[in-house]
């Protein structure tokens, strides 16, 4: 499992929580399969299910982290903005963390 902090006011008034709408939105060139589609509504859900908790973190499971990972860094950004390079990182290095949340 890896955890990902979400975090407020990365991006002018975005945070953490929007940029990674923003990097599942982004579809490769080619479009995207309905399986595909699919793996990325696991790691929206996962988000809201964060965001109705007010969780501080998103905790997600190794297969859709590592869905999200891929999705950051494919995105294609409109704005260049060191808060941006910031959530790739972030994404990039999501700690590891036992099943019930804690290192």
């Amino acid at each position: 499992m890896k955890r990902l902090p979400l975090a407020s006011g990365v991006v002018d008034e975005l945070g953490t929580a929007a940029l990674i709408r923003q990097a599942l939105e982004y579809a490769p060139k080619d479009g995207l399969t309905v399986e595909g589609m699919r793996t990325r509504i696991r790691v929206l859900d996962a988000l809201e299910d964060a965001e109705m908790a007010q969780a501080a973190v998103l905790l997600l499971e190794d297969a859709d982290a590592a869905i999200l990972q891929s999705c950051a860094a494919a995105a294609r950004w409109r704005e260049f903005h060191r808060g941006i390079v910031a959530f790739g990182d972030a994404v990039a290095g999501m700690e590891t963390v036992s099943a019930n949340g804690g290192s």
